[in-house]
């Protein structure tokens, strides 16, 4: 039977539905050969399997309306961006006719949450939903009946693919239309009994390559934005077995290969012939990408804990990264908990630390090197490029076990900096300061904001900014800064410890239109920098800041137990020498850290007793002269054992002081420091910078 006779009824079903099509703000993944791709950037993604997600209650528990959805995305919290989810035909039929609530309901929470979702449109096994009536797809299924109307449809699944792609085409919380759920070619015998996978022939692969081929055209040919799988299980089953599974995946009309790992103990499960080292492998041949769309591992089969769950899971996740895998998809999640002798995942399980551990990775790279042997991400040898705009390179001096992770940066901005998306965590053994470790950075020009170089990109350890390597060699240190040849930045890091780094530029956290809110001259404003420069000891310096400046609101207004301040000091070159940021809170007396205000509402006052202090900023007073000009308030600052990298030819250093966030300082609630030249003039021993009008 040909399956071009139903190409009109395609056309008219997909007309039907245009006019009422939802969509949905955002990007679609595309791909780029073996790599998934958003906005750009190489795409990796971990999450669960929420199968029931479009549920009336013949598909498990009922989540297609009310809040139980919403609320399992919130437990599930940052675990991962995407879902997998059933979007079978009979779960958009209600009272015999066609209802799109449910599957509008999930991808309208799902885009509330930041999530995305692969669409699943039937399952080998039968649609649940259908009171089952309908089972086990036969092969007589994949060679003509998915044209035909099974009992309790209003289409055939040909048409009903054609349908649903019609209506969610625009829609970019969709990350993939996947054409089943564990397709296979099998005979079903008289009784149900199925007959084994016949050997010698290549008719179950030609049968579903013929069906794939079919479906996913049509898909193709409404839908110019989704990607679309074709839906294994991958260990060998009729139709995909060995070298049939490449075959079947070699169609212009298919775009990811998919695996299911339910080996427990296994990070790359499976065999020489049907497993996941195979299937990545042929998928790579094609130049196509893999996820894996289901690990279900139960905790009384790896130690019996729900922690020993989260560590297998998470052993499985850095494998199978390292080895190519784009997704990772953890089976499956249960709102009402989790149990140890089944694959369920529920809220505070540690599983979703796991996920959430690499929810934004790009790159995982884990190797046993020898001493001062370099460990790179550059496995493509291409240097930073726009698909990948951070490349690491580690050297030990001991050798050892080193890991480099790199993930999409979860933070935007901070004290004065706008990161730049990219983050690296490092694991490696642990070296000192006299034979450190060695990071060298390559940054990518596309990610670099204009008017930045590679002298204004700062370097942060721990969310803590990485001074320069100077005298007293402060570990960690930036050792150099290069303006490499193709327009990328270069940046060598030493450092005794491995962790994870981040990157960013600084943009002007003080709105200060006109110079209106420059240090008052005539407040004789002071900055004093002591045990810096030509001082060799480590973690000593202290600072001393004094001074009056008109904020653009007034002392009542402002809110720092509620928003923090944040104190910045700038090179003269523009780059940042010390980026702090004091926490809001309330002071809670000795031994704590925050804000207090007197009495008369006249006087805020910042203290840190905590013997942790942030780069030893201790202490902060903000007082209110509105009596000598509109607005105006005084602060005076005060830190010790901090590390403050000013070096001779960094003056004259600006000073900014935000009276808040980051919001606060557009807002036009800071005050900034305008010293020039011979304004800021260093000691005869050259260990203490005095800057003073």
């Amino acid at each position: 039977m040909t399956c071009n006779r139903t190409l009109l009824a395609t056309v008219m079903l997909v007309a039907s539905v245009l006019a009422d099509v939802p969509g949905a703000s955002g990007s679609f993944v595309t791909r780029a050969g073996t790599v998934l791709v958003l906005d750009g950037r190489r795409y990796r993604f971990t999450g669960l399997d929420i199968y029931n997600a479009n549920s009336n209650g013949l598909c498990w528990y009922a989540m297609a309306s009310g809040p139980i959805l919403d609320d399992s995305l919130t437990a599930i919290g940052g675990t991962g961006e995407v879902f997998r989810a059933w979007f079978f035909q009979p779960l958009a039929i209600v009272g015999g006719q066609r209802d799109w609530a449910a599957f509008d309901h999930t991808l309208a929470v799902a885009q509330a949450h930041g999530m995305r979702v692969v669409a699943t449109l039937s399952d080998q096994y039968g649609e649940c939903g259908d009171g089952g009536i309908n089972g086990f797809k036969p092969r007589e299924w994949y060679v003509d009946g998915y044209t035909q109307v099974d009992p309790g449809m209003l289409v055939s699944y040909r048409d009903w693919v054609a349908e649903v792609v019609g209506r969610y085409r625009d829609d970019p919380t969709i990350l993939a239309w996947q054409l089943i759920n564990e397709a296979e070619v099998t005979e079903v015998l008289p009784g149900g009994t199925h007959a084994a996978c016949p050997q010698g022939t290549n008719e179950p692969a030609d049968i579903l390559k013929a069906w794939a081929a079919d479906v996913s055209g049509i898909i193709k040919g409404l839908d110019a934005n989704h990607l679309v799988s074709l839906g294994t299980l991958g260990s060998g089953q009729c139709g995909a077995q060995g070298p049939q599974y490449q075959d079947v995946h070699d169609l212009p009309t298919i775009d990811l290969c998919e695996y299911h790992d339910y080996q427990p103990t296994a990070a790359i499960p499976g065999d020489q012939f049907n497993g996941l080292q195979v299937r990545i492998d042929q998928c790579s041949a094609l130049d196509k990408p893999l996820f894996a769309g289901e690990v279900g591992i139960k905790p009384n089969e790896v130690g019996g804990a729900l922690e020993d769950r989260a560590a297998t899971l998470d052993a499985k996740i850095r494998a199978q990264f390292a080895a190519g895998v784009v997704g990772e998809l953890a089976w499956a999640w249960d709102s009402s908990g989790s149990t140890l002798d089944n694959y369920n995942i529920g809220p505070a399980d540690p599983a979703l630390d796991s996920l959430a551990a690499h929810a934004r990775t790009r790159k995982i790279v884990t190797v046993v090197a020898n001493a001062n042997e370099p460990v790179t991400t550059d496995s493509e040898t291409d240097g930073a490029t726009p698909l990948d705009p951070l490349e690491t390179s580690v050297v030990t001096p001991d050798g050892g076990t080193v890991s480099i992770e790199q993930s999409s940066a979860g933070i935007a901005s901070s004290a004065g900096f706008q990161f730049l998306g990219e983050q690296v965590t490092i694991a490696a053994p642990a070296a000192t300061p006299g034979a450190p470790l060695v990071l060298v950075f390559r940054v990518d020009s596309s990610i670099v904001p204009v008017g930045q170089n590679e002298q204004t990109i700062a370097v942060f350890k721990d969310g803590v900014e990485v001074p320069a390597c100077d005298a007293a060699s402060p570990d960690p240190c930036v050792s150099e800064r290069a303006m490499l040849p193709d327009g990328d930045l270069g940046i060598t890091v030493l450092t005794s410890t491995a962790s994870v780094w981040s990157f960013a530029t600084p943009y002007d956290p003080c709105s200060n239109v006109g110079g209106a809110r420059n240090f008052v001259a005539s407040a004789r404003p002071m900055i004093g920098l002591s045990h810096i420069n030509t001082d060799a000891t480590p973690g000593d310096d202290v600072v001393a800041i004094k001074a009056s400046f008109s904020i653009a609101t007034s002392f009542a207004s402002l809110d720092p137990q509620g928003k923090g301040a944040m104190i910045l000091l700038r090179n003269a070159g523009g780059g940042s020498e010390v980026s702090v940021t004091l926490a809001g809170g309330a002071y809670g007396g000795r031994g704590t850290r925050g804000w207090k205000r007197n009495s008369k509402g006249t006087k805020w006052t910042f203290q840190d007793t905590t013997g942790t202090a942030a780069n030893g900023f201790s202490k902060i007073v903000i007082l209110d002269q509105g009596a000598k000009a509109p607005n105006r308030v005084r602060v005076i600052a005060s830190g010790k054992d901090g590390t403050y990298p000013v070096i001779a030819g960094d003056e004259p250093v600006q000073v900014i002081l935000v009276l808040g966030d980051q919001d606060s300082g557009q807002a036009g609630e800071c005050g900034e420091s305008a010293f020039v030249a011979g304004e800021c003039v260093f000691d005869a021993p050259g260990t203490r910078l005095t800057c003073k009008k």
